[in-house]
């Protein structure tokens, strides 16, 4: 799955956009940043262009960066109101990028919100369920392992054959010490992927 949401759909190869986000699904970051820059100088309203220079520096590990360039986009949308929709885009791309650097009640809060908007989103629900439980693994609060829960079944719901959301919601189970459950949901995860490492690892 994407680290975040690539949402350029536009020909504005004159200013950048095209090219940067070639560059960033080429995994030539550090590239990818130099002209994106650029694309944002020349081209200052242009939400993609921050959107995608928030993923790079996603990508690149630069946290500060990535988020100041989706408080950027943020800043734009509240200037034009027609561009509200984009901003769960955000709330998305946020939600990993926290989640990667381990601020997981923050990481799940900003993939709730984006989940609100978009209902059938497998990737939102599923990084959303990671993300509750993490945080409550690092909170010690067992209504976030109800949230992770809840999140993983939808995930389930909208996808189910997903080996990953199985594993995981399975992972919540061993965290309450229901280990017949998580057994089961182990094995589930095996069924659909002989082969899913972490299922593996886990049935170890």
């Amino acid at each position: 799955m994407a680290t975040g949401l690539l949402v350029s759909c536009g020909h504005s190869g004159k200013d950048g956009l095209e090219e940067g986000e070639q560059l960033l699904r080429e995994g030539k970051t550090d590239k990818a940043i130099q002209v994106l820059k650029k694309a944002s100088t020349a081209s200052p309203e242009d939400w993609r262009i921050f959107n995608l220079l928030g993923m790079a520096h996603h990508h690149a590990c630069n946290h500060v960066e990535a988020i100041r360039a989706y408080k950027k986009v943020e800043d734009i949308v509240k200037r034009d109101a027609s561009l509200i929709h984009v901003v769960n885009v955000v709330y998305y791309n946020r939600g990993r990028l926290y989640l990667d650097a381990g601020k997981a009640a923050e990481a799940a809060r900003e993939l709730a919100t984006y989940t609100m908007g978009a209902q059938r989103s497998f990737s939102g629900y599923y990084w959303r369920g990671t993300a509750e439980l993490l945080a409550a693994k690092q909170l010690g609060r067992e209504e976030m392992l109800d949230r992770a829960e809840r999140s993983l079944r939808k995930a389930i719901e909208l996808k189910p054959n997903s080996a990953a959301a199985f594993n995981r919601l399975a992972l919540v189970s061993l965290q309450r010490g229901d280990t017949q459950r998580a057994l089961a949901g182990l094995q589930r995860s095996r069924q659909i992927d002989a082969k899913f490492a972490p299922a593996i690892l886990n049935l170890a």
